[in-house]
């Protein structure tokens, strides 16, 4: 695994059209996953966010309702088989860098939630949460709001 990331060239950026058809939705659920897994590092996947986060903007209303649902059903994906958390813990034993680190406490977070945060946490990430809340499920509406009660304790303390 680890000479596998060390010698792999960096994945093209993605472009998405603006109603996400065909196998689009796929791409962007990936494209979410290597976010949520920090493919690529921290830099790289913060602007890899910046970038789907900027492209609901984009988006036709077939395209937004597709974003969200993809945004709703994260959890529904299974995580990663218990062989590749294994690999990122052993990883992270071994070589001790903090983005293996960082996997076993994801392990213990639901990927929804995690992606939700590391969204608020963008420029235009708030105002698009608040559309997301009005567009998804009433699930994910819920854990918007959850995510925004939390940040307000936090402040608060």
């Amino acid at each position: 695994m680890f000479f596998k990331r060390f010698f792999a060239s960096p994945a093209p950026k993605t472009v998405f059209s603006r109603d996400l058809p065909g196998d689009e939705p796929a791409a962007l659920r990936a494209e979410f996953r290597r976010c949520l897994d920090r493919d690529g590092g921290t830099l790289a996947s913060h602007r890899r966010l910046e970038r789907l986060v900027a492209l609901f903007d984009d988006l036709s209303d077939a395209g937004r309702t597709a974003y969200a649902d993809i945004v709703a059903t994260l959890n529904d994906t299974a995580a990663k088989s218990s062989g590749e958390r294994y690999s990122r813990i052993e990883e992270s034993e071994y070589f001790g860098r903090a983005s293996t680190k960082m996997a076993i406490l994801d392990a213990f977070e639901p990927a929804r939630k995690r992606l939700l945060a590391m969204i608020s946490e963008q420029a235009a990430g708030p105002g698009l949460l608040d559309r997301l809340r009005t567009i998804g499920p009433a699930d994910l509406a819920a854990e918007i709001d959850g995510l925004a009660s939390d940040k307000n304790r936090a402040e608060r303390a």
